[in-house]
């Protein structure tokens, strides 16, 4: 019985000892459980807080992106802006620059607010460019700089950018000679030049060797430079072998480049033909001692340069389109071989339109052989330039509207008319309209005009009511009283010379200038007629050279003469136009004989070129404002303007650019004068 009451007692003990230990097994487990549940809550809430964290910058690098891409849309915009003001002009203005400053990228405006700036840092400074495009060429380089900072309206996100450039000002008509194919130097007479030469093909030169090809600037070609045969393969003789070529080298010293030691060798070739391609041209083959025979030139004589293709070239027009006249509606032009009025179709685009030199902003002058061809003439009735070779006084010429204080020489046409041609002249101001983008002129043909149309007279011709200011303000100068130059013995009866200048006379008078007023005194005292030819050329005035001295007198020569004095005997002058004769335009030099129709004792009209005179000087006057108020108020200007001309009327963009376009005798109104085109008439075989 104890025994059993031992081991029941052992029972009781060890339940409950069990019983205290399960008890304190479950404390544990609570306590582990809320430690694990509050590191699972940490790793929540540091998940949630990463989470959090994660998404705020993801978020922000969201919206950073895109404040940066509104950023570079505004420097984009601002680029674009800035280049397009060059289409239409040398220089941004103040106002161009404002404008772009408040000018913002579409779609963007809604989001986000800008500041935008653009800046010059560095002034104009003359450099040669080094890119492959323009490379060699001058360039008048400013520094800019633009800044655009974008701000998000939402989250006030902000994004700075600048970027800076340089605008670089490339002036195309930087070439003494610039050449798109080969270009040919061929035994010219004493050939000294002066400025930059370059020639997008081959270039051939070879000199007489009595006279001598003086480069003295620099001399590239994109092709091989050859010097010991002639284009056509035409072997050179002794006065082109033994020719003087020199090109300065870079500290202007005249280096010779001798025969046979240009870029290639055509007289022997020992290599690989190098004109292979172009079957036209002889065959030739590197120089082996090229590149060290061209160093005594100092990189002033290269071959094989990169392509210059000029700004121009860009818009795939010709470069000399540059210095044509323009094509807009209101003007005849040649369009594809025929002389019609320009319509909307075949005008000049507005790209082109605004690169043509007519059209920048200062003067143009144009003369034509109709007052059709003078620019936006085509259809206007009324006045649109000047007729010079009208009525007057029943003579051919004109005579300009005189100035408050001034009257100058009449035109005197009559020497300058040639059967069915007339002599038209506009002058105009010339501005780009921003509010329309169109070009906007103004005819001032009159007023500028009034100035004078003549070469002031020497003092020695002691012309007879000839004021010292007479003819001493013209901008524009179409005749002269002589020819300056050296002395020569007259072979004819048209001259007589005097020191350095050569003067046309009219009548050899035995009395001083001031006493013939009269025609009565004129027939009395000017006896010595015979010493001198008609007054007009025969094929240029008909009648007018079988006029006896008295009605020369009476009808069409009084309007022009002048009667002055050189030393103790009167002559009588009248001015005559500026004027050259080319043979080799004006006559069949190729005819086997002398019975060619060109060959008579007229000169022919082709290849007489009409040229025109500018005083730099006068227009400096005039641009300075010395003759404002001095010019007439009856002008078609004046009557639309309510005032006389004045220099401030002539528009300017940090100077003027003044454009020069004379058609006169261009037959096909293209703007090349083509007269050599008479030797076609004899490139037909007789029959026999």
């Amino acid at each position: 019985m104890n025994m059993s009451s031992k081991n029941t007692n052992d029972q009781i003990f060890s339940d409950v000892r069990d019983k205290r230990s399960m008890e304190k097994q479950n404390g544990s487990a609570i306590v582990i459980a809320l430690l694990i549940m509050v590191l699972l809550m940490g790793f929540v809430a540091l998940a949630v807080s990463r989470t959090a964290n994660e998404t705020i910058a993801s978020s922000n690098d969201a919206s950073e992106t895109k404040t940066f891409e509104a950023a570079q849309a505004s420097l984009e915009i601002m680029t674009h802006n800035f280049d397009k003001i060059f289409d239409n002009k040398i220089n941004a203005s103040s106002a161009d620059i404002l404008r772009i400053k408040g000018q913002f990228p579409d779609g963007f405006t809604d989001q986000y607010t800008f500041t935008q700036d653009i800046d010059k840092t560095k002034d104009d400074e003359i450099v040669v460019v080094t890119g492959e495009q323009f490379q060699g060429l001058n360039a008048l380089r400013s520094e800019w700089e633009i800044k655009s900072t974008a701000k998000d309206r939402d989250n006030g996100v902000e994004v700075a950018l600048n970027r800076k450039f340089f605008n670089d000002k490339i002036p195309l008509f930087q070439f003494g000679a610039f050449y798109e194919d080969d270009l040919e130097l061929n035994r010219p007479p004493l050939f000294v030049f002066g400025g930059r030469v370059h020639a997008n093909g081959n270039l051939f030169i070879t000199a007489f060797n009595t006279a001598g090809i003086y480069l003295n600037s620099r001399v590239t070609a994109a092709g091989e430079i050859v010097n010991d045969i002639w284009k056509p393969g035409t072997a050179l003789n002794a006065v082109d072998s033994a020719g003087k070529v020199f090109i300065r080298d870079a500290s202007g010293v005249p280096q010779e480049l001798l025969t046979g030691q240009a870029s290639v060798k055509c007289v022997n070739p020992t290599g690989v033909n190098v004109f292979a391609s172009k079957p036209n041209l002889p065959v030739c083959s590197k120089n082996p001692n090229w590149s060290t025979q061209k160093t005594k030139f100092q990189g002033n004589l290269q071959d094989n340069t990169p392509t210059l293709d000029l700004p121009l070239s860009q818009i795939n027009v010709p470069l000399v389109e540059m210095l044509k006249r323009g094509k807009s509606v209101g003007d005849v032009a040649n369009v594809g071989g025929t002389v019609q009025a320009v319509t909307t179709t075949n005008a000049d685009s507005s790209v082109l339109s605004r690169e043509r030199f007519t059209n920048k902003t200062g003067l143009r002058i144009s003369l034509a052989d109709a007052k059709n061809k003078l620019p936006g003439c085509a259809s206007v009735a009324g006045a649109c330039g000047v007729q010079l070779d009208g009525n007057l006084n029943g003579s051919i010429g004109y005579q300009p509207r005189p100035m408050t204080d001034y009257t100058s020489t009449a035109l005197n046409a009559t020497r300058m008319q040639i059967n069915g041609r007339q002599i038209w002249i506009k002058v105009e101001t010339v501005a780009f309209d921003d509010a329309t983008n169109a070009i906007a002129s103004k005819d001032i043909t009159e007023d500028i005009l009034s100035l004078g149309v003549t070469e002031r007279a020497p003092s020695m011709l002691n012309l007879n009511n000839y004021s010292s200011s007479t003819d001493s303000r013209s901008i524009i100068k179409l005749q002269r009283f002589t020819i300056p130059g050296p002395t020569f013995t007259s072979s004819g009866s048209y001259t007589t010379h005097n020191s350095s200048n050569t003067f046309v006379a009219r009548y050899k008078c035995s009395v001083t200038p001031s006493s013939i007023t009269s025609l009565s005194q004129f027939t009395s005292k000017c006896t010595s007629f015979n010493d001198f030819a008609a007054p007009f050329p025969s094929n240029n005035a008909g009648s007018n050279a079988t006029q006896s001295k008295e009605d020369q007198f009476n009808g069409n020569t009084p309007v022009h003469l002048k009667f002055g004095s050189i030393g103790s005997q009167t002559y009588g002058f009248v001015p005559f136009p500026i004027q050259m004769f080319d043979p080799r335009e004006g006559l069949a030099n190729d005819s086997p004989n002398s019975n060619s129709p060109f060959d008579s004792n007229n000169v022919p009209a082709a290849g007489v070129m009409s040229m025109i005179d500018l005083d730099i000087g006068n227009l400096r006057r005039f641009l300075k404002g010395d003759f404002d108020n001095k010019l007439p108020t009856g002008t078609p200007y004046a009557a639309a303007s309510g005032t006389s001309l004045k220099s401030t009327a002539i528009p300017e963009n940090a100077g003027w650019v003044l454009h020069i376009s004379d058609r006169r005798g261009d037959a096909d109104f293209d703007g090349e004068y083509d007269m050599e085109d008479i030797l076609s008439l004899g490139v037909t075989e007789r029959a026999p």
